[in-house]
């Protein structure tokens, strides 16, 4: 794989005030053996207008949503490696090289990740940007534990080889939310992963973004994974208990935080009490008693 060629799988759905920025990301990174394959989820607005003067490959589907959409590219995509962007995200110039570097020097791990940022949209109008990479920063080679306890890589900043994906059957479907933290944990199960600890992508945080629009229920979906898994492999919760223990307890810990940020204390009480059951932190026992305190 001296010079792979990566497919890059953008789904769109009525994102045409945004996904200029993001395929120009793309556009100009410095590795230039890439395809752009735009995953159109039954947009109703002038995105296929806007993408006219850019080199992509337009799909197009009716509404089934993300998970469905990056599935739908990874099927037409010609690349030996993929990577997906979201139609209001943009990556750092070197993003791709440093990774696809990354896999050509371990050829045997599993996918690549990065570091990301987060900037709002006062940010973005502002002129905002994060500071120019620096590539002072070892290469880290994650073992599963690791990966299994902190799984939360940001689907942006994922380069995984298309053989892998393929035979794992992809984004699951079926889930609302957490798609991605299934899909990275079950890729990287019995391998290692790679990371390039550098920030090279951008999350651009909106009002109507997953996290704001179903609450609860990533958070819900996220123990699912677990669960999932856990019954899967049975034989990596023997192993690890304690890590498996501490990841049910930080996904709880972190639906009480959110939901006593709401003032829902009922709810935050119950998360929070099934936390400290898992694995009791110091975090976890505060929260809690922030709930018995609270009105």
């Amino acid at each position: 794989m001296n010079k792979p060629l990566v497919s890059v799988i953008i789904p769109a759905y009525n994102a045409s005030s945004t996904i200029v920025r993001s395929v120009e990301s793309v556009t100009g990174q410095t590795f230039t053996n890439r395809e752009i394959i735009i995953v159109d989820d039954g947009s109703t607005d002038n995105l296929l207008e806007v993408l006219e003067p850019y080199p992509v490959r337009i799909v197009s589907q009716p509404n089934m949503g993300a998970a469905a959409a990056r599935n739908h590219g990874s099927r037409v995509a010609n690349g030996d490696l993929l990577a997906f962007l979201d139609a209001d995200d943009f990556w750092h110039p070197r993003k791709l090289q440093m990774q696809v570097e990354a896999m050509k020097k371990y050829p045997d791990a599993r996918y690549c990740v990065t570091n990301s940022c987060k900037l709002t949209l006062c940010d973005l109008d502002s002129g905002t940007q994060w500071a120019p990479t620096s590539e002072g920063g070892a290469l880290e080679i994650l073992d599963f534990p690791v990966v299994f306890a902190n799984p939360y890589f940001g689907t942006p900043g994922v380069l995984m080889p298309k053989d892998l994906f393929e035979s794992k059957g992809g984004f699951n479907e079926n889930l609302v939310t957490a798609e991605d933290v299934d899909l990275w944990l079950r890729a990287a199960y019995g391998g290692v992963v790679l990371k390039v600890p550098e920030v090279l992508f951008c999350i651009v945080l909106t009002e109507n973004g997953l996290s704001a629009k179903f609450l609860d229920r990533t958070y819900y979906d996220n123990v699912q994974v677990i669960n999932q898994f856990c019954k899967r492999y049975p034989e990596f919760i023997q192993a690890h208990q304690r890590v498996v223990s501490a990841s049910y307890a930080r996904v709880y810990c972190d639906w009480g935080s959110a939901a006593l940020s709401r003032r829902e204390f009922s709810l935050a009480k119950e998360k929070l009490i099934l936390s400290i059951r898992s694995r009791p932190t110091f975090r976890s026992l505060y929260l809690l008693s922030k709930t018995l305190f609270s009105k």
